[in-house]
């Protein structure tokens, strides 16, 4: 049975929790219900003696701030379900971001039904890898929704994320809120310390405190400076042979260089074997110089091993 109501504004009425993208009202919406009017009834079901909102939440507070009377379509009390969806298909045609999405997805995951049918409205193709990192998302706790929200480059991380024990996700939601990671560079996060935790430690929760990464995280340093840095130590524990033999190389080409005018650098971070050599010379004196020292230079010990890639 469907009833068409007249309500006033004084009116309290109840919200339902189907209600899951509930959001301010804006100043457009005022404007336009205030030029036009309510054309469009809110969605209500009565419980016992009260009223109970399931769709059309701005236009229900809007027009309570601009002291009107609201025009609600009551329907039979639906059960969780049935409300949710109904409200779906209210709000059809919105955006729809990850951090949307995923509120959607907690309400309805606890009614134990068919998620199918809510993928569909979502528009979320059957096969689409989107449905299966949602679905993966939906295993950590609700807590790291907000995250989601703020970072919707995290959601591609989903998977690797969920396979975590829950005393490592506490201890890793601190390192992702509050920190814009690229979805490339969570992942590279993620993946060193698991790579990490394999060689130090037993548990990625342990990597954290092993490296100090926890007093960079409240070091005076920009958001960005603060992810390069972690990583920087990440990688440095992940990969220890390969930055000891980084290391020698550079000390070689730094006592190489000493003592001479030439700077020497690797000019692709020491994934090939060349080398760069730069000088800045002001006259052919200096220009005879510094090929004395070039000669010199390729003749050193220090270079009878070619600095090559670890």
């Amino acid at each position: 049975m469907q009833e068409i109501l007249t309500i006033s504004f004084e009116e309290n009425i109840k919200l339902d929790p189907c209600l899951f993208w509930a959001e301010p009202y804006g100043s457009d919406l005022i404007d336009s219900l205030d030029a036009l009017g309510q054309m469009i009834p809110v969605l209500v079901h009565r419980d016992g003696d009260s009223l109970v909102l399931i769709a059309g939440y701005k236009r229900y507070q809007s027009l309570k701030k601009l002291l009107k009377k609201i025009k609600a379509l009551r329907i039979d009390a639906p059960d969780p379900w049935d409300k949710g969806v109904a409200y779906l298909l209210s709000n059809q045609g919105q955006g729809l971001d990850p951090g949307r999405i995923i509120r959607a997805l907690r309400y309805f995951k606890p009614l134990n039904k068919d998620m199918h049918s809510i993928y569909q409205i979502l528009g979320i193709p059957e096969r689409a890898r989107e449905k299966h990192l949602y679905k993966a998302w939906l295993k950590l706790p609700p807590v790291w929704d907000e995250l989601l929200i703020k970072n919707p480059q995290l959601l591609p991380n989903a998977h690797a994320l969920s396979l975590l024990e829950p005393q490592d996700l506490e201890v890793l939601f601190p390192f992702l809120d509050g920190l814009a990671w690229s979805r490339n560079k969570a992942r590279i996060f993620l993946e060193l310390l698991d790579r990490t935790s394999s060689g130090k430690a037993g548990n990625i929760r342990e990597v954290p405190g092993l490296l100090n990464l926890d007093k960079l995280l409240v070091k005076d340093l920009t958001p960005r400076d603060k992810m390069e840095a972690m990583l920087k130590v990440l990688y440095r524990a992940a990969y220890p042979e390969y930055y000891k033999l980084m290391d020698k190389a550079e000390k070689d080409i730094n006592r190489l260089t000493s003592a001479t005018g030439w700077s020497c650098i690797h000019t692709d971070h020491f994934e090939s074997q060349d080398l760069e050599f730069r000088i800045r010379v002001r006259s052919p004196g200096e220009l005879k110089v510094a090929a004395d020292q070039l000669r010199k230079m390729a003749d050193s010990e220090l270079l009878s091993h070619w600095p090559v890639s670890p």
